[in-house]
């Protein structure tokens, strides 16, 4: 089983039928990447070949690119010079987030075949609101990206949501897959077949081009013969959600924990908050996202590598929204280029539009630090997460028991 975000180059080719033009806020909305199976590591590869289908249109506009280059760029703050530089991760509320954090893996309905690894995601509680809410606030549900899920949304085939649909619908009846939860901090060899501790029994999609999403659990009963559970649902510590939309403080230290595609087990990581800016997402929607910089130097120890999809950012009385988008300006495709069809960068066969993609990629680092005000020359990694709002939480609660007219 198999289960990618697109392709830098079909992301392109999907925007020009959209008629998206910022292709390099595209680009950062197309690089998560969800799943961990040899089809993923394939696409990691072809993503290198960015650039195959884009045109001078998606690229390039000249206009905005002209007026950029005419503004005086303002000098950037460090980090360290930043107000919350000095606020950092308390070792309990470490603990707290990594306890909290889960795996989301999935198998075709009805086989016995093993569970294969999908996004990340966060265990939150929602807190009580008798007109809308019937859990309570002990009910654990799993935060994450709403993208993860874009074959049970159509979104894969290029459908758009129903204008009319509620904010949030459960598309846990569209999919030919079955999902469960695994603990990341269980011990496992490669080969060991995953056992769920929990199974996902709703998932409840943003339907308005954010990309959250929010998954019900129901406990699952450990088969023998199967891989230790670990801990159970009941065991599993949650984070307060709705009750920490704070907005976080520019410079303060943020703590990161992500099971990428090349990561064996959960990478912990610490970044600093840089600030909010607007990005396009892979809905091609400007949203506001939450920039972390961090420095992982290898992508092994890059907790916002592809595959770590769903997983959240988390300091001192603030949770981020699931992670969304990443840019890497040393090992991520765009930036590595160096054979494109066995033609060597150096060489004037080289393909322009490649050669092309890989600039706008460093445009949008420079961009994205204009807007954030702040240098991230220290950083090799920018992690965007999405922007919790007020009646997120509620919303996605409600999208539970409203499904898609096709599947009711």
């Amino acid at each position: 089983m198999a289960q990618t975000k697109e392709s830098i180059p079909s992301a392109i080719e999907r925007s020009q039928r959209r008629g998206v033009r910022n292709a390099a806020a595209l680009m950062v909305a197309s690089l998560t990447l969800m799943g961990h199976s040899g089809e993923s590591q394939a696409s990691e590869a072809k993503a290198g070949k960015a650039g195959t289908r884009a045109t001078a249109e998606a690229v390039l506009d000249s206009e905005k690119h002209a007026a950029l280059e005419k503004k005086k760029p303002k000098p950037l703050t460090k980090p360290e010079k930043l107000p919350g530089y000095n606020i950092l991760v308390s070792p309990e509320r470490r603990q707290q987030f990594q306890g909290s954090a889960v795996k989301i893996v999935a198998r075709q309905k009805g086989s016995d075949s093993a569970w294969g690894l999908r996004c990340d995601g966060a265990m939150v509680t929602v807190p009580t609101d008798p007109n809308a809410q019937k859990g309570g606030p002990e009910q654990k549900l799993v935060l994450t990206a709403g993208h993860c899920f874009d074959n049970e949304t159509g979104r894969t085939e290029g459908l758009e949501p129903d204008p009319s649909a509620p904010p949030a619908q459960n598309f846990i009846n569209s999919s030919t897959y079955e999902f469960g939860v695994v603990d990341p901090l269980t011990p496992h060899s490669p080969r060991e077949q995953l056992q769920p501790f929990a199974d996902v029994t709703g998932i409840s999609v943003n339907t308005k081009g954010q990309d959250w999403a929010m998954l019900m659990l129901a406990p699952k009963e450990n088969l023998s013969g199967e891989a230790t559970v670990g801990r159970t649902l009941d065991s599993m510590p949650a984070m307060p959600f709705s009750k920490e939309v704070a907005r976080p403080v520019k410079g303060q230290e943020i703590a990161l924990f992500g099971w990428s595609m090349v990561s064996q087990r959960p990478v912990v990581g610490t970044g600093r908050f840089l600030g909010r800016i607007k990005s396009e997402n892979w809905a091609g929607k400007a949203v506001p996202m939450d920039v972390v910089g961090i420095n992982s130097k290898t992508k092994q120890g890059d907790s916002c590598f592809y595959g770590a999809s769903g997983s959240v950012a988390v300091g001192e009385n603030y949770i981020s929204g699931p992670l969304a988008a990443r840019m890497n300006k040393t090992y991520d495709p765009a930036f590595i280029v160096e054979f494109f069809n066995n033609t060597p960068r150096s060489s004037i066969d080289f393909p322009f539009e490649v050669q092309q993609y890989r600039g706008w990629g460093k445009k949008w680092w420079e961009n994205a630090e204009a807007k954030l005000g702040v240098s991230a020359a220290k950083f090799d990694t920018l992690c965007l997460f999405g922007v919790p709002e007020k009646n997120t939480a509620t919303e996605l609660y409600q999208g539970f028991s409203n499904f898609p007219k096709s599947n009711k």
